[in-house]
């Protein structure tokens, strides 16, 4: 007998039924992922950067070759002063006719690793205004406009003339971007929601879910049925066999109906006299319990691609009632219904 113990949930993941299930989802992440890439990367403004070279001298003499290590120490403490000093930027302020907190923020010094060399750098969104900052930037550590730096200390080597590159806003690569990251996000989405509704897309996936052996019906699995009629009546008491076909859900009571055709037009084919009786959904008369009350052998008709959790619900409400489900029919949901004219000249079949 069937009992809630021996149903166990989970399904392996098949990348085209998932895709063919929750392509809404990957779509719709997709979208809305990338379209707000696109606006976040659109209100960046396109920038230019320009830079300027200084080095502070080792202070190298005919006589002497100077000290390069305390050099580089030098450089290393006007990297972080130059940006902080109030007075180079008031002065470049003035040269370039800015607010001095707007210079603040687009002008920055790099020291090069283990050299005594600056790259001045000015960052604005006009290609020829940042060539300016740069140049302004330069002419400010060198004339001695602040006491920090005394003349002589930091001497400008190269002066830019054009940018060195532009800073892109928002454009294809900003979509190609959201867009990949969508894709990925919904990927990871359509899983969890795989895996947290699982789908039965095969016969082994309800046998798994549902401890209970699982058979296809079609029209090209005339010898399947056939076995499936001589087991039940194998199984009955009495001739002819009642089989009772209950569905699993509400969208199973088609199914059932196909189900019993097709059974119908393979008993024909062999002479055999079964008695098939498709129960309603739940909720609707007659009842899969009243049904199977009445019937020698149960089967359960799901659809390919219906809920897992559905079909273990329907076992244990039949369990609840001393019913024992013999196996579960699993039918394609685009499996077209047999008719018994399709059938071979043979004995008649019970029907109900």
């Amino acid at each position: 007998m069937n009992t809630t113990d021996q149903i166990r949930t989970g399904s392996r993941i098949r990348l085209w039924p998932l895709l063919r299930r929750r392509w809404w989802l990957l779509a719709l992440t997709t979208a809305a992922v990338g379209l707000a890439a696109y606006a976040v990367t659109s209100v960046q403004k396109e920038s230019y950067t320009a830079q300027a070279l200084a080095v502070v001298p080792a202070g190298a003499t005919s006589d002497a070759p100077g000290s390069a290590t305390d050099a580089e120490q030098l450089a290393a403490t006007y990297a972080a002063l130059i940006p902080q000093d109030e007075r180079i930027r008031s002065a470049m302020a003035r040269e370039m006719g800015l607010p001095a907190g707007e210079v603040e923020k687009k002008l920055s010094v790099v020291n090069t690793s283990d050299t005594a060399l600056l790259e001045l750098r000015y960052q604005d969104s006009e290609a020829g205004r940042s060539v300016a900052g740069a140049r302004a930037l330069a002419a400010a550590v060198d004339d001695g406009s602040s006491p920090n730096i005394p003349r002589q200390t930091l001497n400008p080597v190269r002066l830019p003339s054009e940018p060195l590159a532009d800073t892109p806003g928002g454009d294809a690569a900003g979509l190609l971007a959201g867009l990949l990251l969508g894709a990925f996000l919904g990927g990871v989405l359509m899983v969890f929601l795989e895996r947290a509704d699982a789908r039965g897309d095969d016969d082994r996936d309800f046998e798994d879910a549902a401890g209970l052996p699982a058979t296809s019906l079609g029209r090209r699995a005339a010898g399947p049925q056939a076995a499936l009629i001589e087991r039940w009546e194998s199984l009955a008491a009495d001739e002819p066999a009642r089989v009772a076909l209950v569905p699993a859900g509400r969208g199973g009571e088609r199914a059932a109906e196909r189900a019993a055709d097709a059974l119908r037009v393979a008993a024909l084919a062999r002479g055999r006299q079964v008695e098939l009786s498709p129960a309603a959904a739940p909720g609707r008369e007659p009842s899969g319990e009243s049904v199977g009350l009445s019937s020698d052998v149960v089967a359960l008709v799901t659809r390919k691609g219906d809920p897992l959790r559905g079909v273990a619900k329907r076992l244990a409400e039949l369990s609840s009632f001393g019913i024992e489900v013999e196996r579960i029919l699993v039918v394609p949901r685009r499996f077209a219904a047999a008719t018994v004219a399709e059938a071979p000249p043979g004995e008649p079949v019970a029907t109900r």
